[in-house]
């Protein structure tokens, strides 16, 4: 695949997960040993991928991504964003609820 085409790909998917809770997507195009690092840990593999965001709408049922750059190189791809919603639902990973809009 071309740079672009991986970049396209990579857009596609976190709008498709996050703004339309389509979590099939992750099993389609998600590498069997697939990495997302964040701040505070690394999500691994597509069943954590989906774990992560299940946990993610539970604390965020209004939760919006606008993804703002894509940067890819041959195979590699990353992706700058922005999410945003309200902290309804308690979640250990994000404490009890406080009803306010966060954006990341």
């Amino acid at each position: 695949m071309s740079t672009e085409e991986n970049k396209a790909i990579a857009r596609r998917v976190w709008e498709l997960v996050i703004n339309y809770r389509n979590l099939d997507v992750i099993d389609e195009v998600y590498a069997v040993d697939f990495v997302r690092h964040e701040p505070n840990r690394d999500i691994r593999g597509r069943e954590e991928a989906k774990q992560s965001a299940y946990t993610l709408f539970e604390a965020f049922p209004d939760i919006d991504i606008t993804v703002e750059d894509v940067i890819g190189e041959g195979d590699k791809v990353a992706t700058r964003y922005t999410l945003r919603g309200t902290h309804q639902g308690g979640t250990e990973e994000f404490g009890p609820p406080y009803g306010q809009v966060d954006g990341a």
